[in-house]
């Protein structure tokens, strides 16, 4: 195996040399220790304004890139990667804040649990990251862990080996400095990708951070939920829809105790009916169009097989018939409710008045009638396009999974 190493840079003068003498000495450590055989060094320097580039120039055996303008963090790495093909893709900071000598460790995982992403996780005790940034790992660390039911520490980290073969399933990523919380989100999100991590000593970096706690907390944030809503909607939409109906049993507790306490509603609890008939069909929506979603998505991913065959539950894209019962029971129920007066007007020519309780449960659950009816429909939809998409991707010689 072939291992790439990237080092972004970006206005790194004071650390850049110090940096690239230490992957360099890492080196023989490297192809001593593990299965790697070539080790290529790269420095991309991310529109850096001071000698950052006339120092890694100054090395021999290594490449470097040199980008006219500030491109992004995310943007060097891809860069570096780019260049050589190693089966091994990795990174580390500029900074000096990452011993090098870890990618032996990295590699070694790789191969014995035959991970997708290794990384060093900073949030041991002998780290010198700062507190702020620490709080704001915990934070982004317990959200992913919430969203993938996966464990991770250090969701950031700055030093982390990729295997080339699952750089496909990753992409794309982002050209920030969001670059790092991407990858970490999508590989946990992904239920065939596997992520690890070691601890690794982290040093004081050498110079001025580039890193915003608050502009890019934020990035980090939003990179984490657009991912997770990019790979498995459910993460996100399971959570709110129990929100959702747990505050519709508060909203509705009254009515029910006062119904069967009376038999009836009062004319003033209308309202509390209106607000539940729009959470109903909030709930309902939010549930129909996740299932819809992640079906389209292990479709789109040349995933749907695997798929079908990790979801054996109600939300399997195979239960198409689950979900037209389900509406065919609350059709009857509809019906039933508004049966009377329908008799009353073929009798009569016009039915009496109908209590607006009966009224609105029925039209809720006829529109839930009709939201299952169109998701079954679109779920028997995308089963014919994945038996075509197979069939063309083997006619082309292509592999699917």
């Amino acid at each position: 195996m072939n291992l790439t190493i990237v080092i972004p840079a970006k206005n790194e003068e004071e650390a850049i040399g110090s940096t690239i003498q230490k992957c360099q000495a890492s080196v023989s450590k490297i192809i001593g220790l593990t299965s790697v055989e070539k080790v290529e060094i790269v420095v991309v320097s991310d529109g850096s304004t001071d000698r950052t580039v006339e120092i890694a120039k100054s090395f021999k055996g290594i490449q470097v890139v040199v980008f006219g303008e500030n491109r992004g963090y995310g943007a060097a790495i891809k860069a570096g990667w780019e260049l050589y093909q190693g089966d091994l893709l990795a990174f580390l900071d500029g900074d000096g804040t990452c011993n090098p000598d870890y990618f032996v460790d990295m590699c070694l995982l790789i191969e014995k649990e035959d991970v997708d992403v290794v990384l060093g996780s900073r949030m041991g005790k002998n780290s010198k990251m700062p507190k702020i940034r620490r709080i704001g790992n915990i934070l982004f660390a317990m959200l992913l862990k919430f969203l993938s039911k996966k464990e991770l520490t250090d969701s950031a980290s700055g030093m982390r080996v990729v295997k080339r073969s699952s750089l496909n399933q990753i992409l794309p990523l982002p050209d920030g400095l969001h670059f790092t919380p991407a990858i970490s989100a999508r590989v946990l999100m992904d239920r065939h990708l596997k992520i690890a991590e070691i601890e690794m000593e982290y040093e004081e970096r050498i110079g001025k951070s580039k890193l915003s706690v608050i502009k890019d907390g934020f990035q980090f944030l939003k990179v984490i939920l657009s991912t997770a809503l990019y790979i498995r909607p459910s993460s996100l939409s399971v959570p709110l829809s129990v929100v959702i109906f747990l505050i519709g049993l508060i909203v509705a507790a009254n009515p029910i105790m006062y119904y069967f306490e009376h038999g009836t509603f009062q004319e003033k609890m209308i309202y509390r009916f209106i607000l539940l008939f729009l959470m109903g069909n909030v709930l309902m929506t939010i549930l129909c169009a996740t299932i819809i979603a992640e079906h389209t998505i292990a479709l789109t991913l040349l995933k749907y097989n695997r798929y079908i065959g990790f979801n054996k539950s109600w939300w399997a894209p195979n239960n198409m018939k689950i979900y037209l019962t389900i509406a065919g029971i609350f059709s009857v129920i509809a019906l039933a409710l508004i049966f009377p007066a329908l008799i009353k007007f073929v009798e009569i020519g016009h039915s009496p008045p109908l209590h607006w309780s009966r009224m609105m449960f029925s039209g809720f659950l006829f529109l839930d009638f009709i939201q299952l009816i169109v998701t079954a429909l679109l779920i028997g939809i995308i089963n014919s396009l994945n038996d075509r998409q197979a069939f063309l991707l083997k006619n082309e010689g292509s592999s699917y999974t």
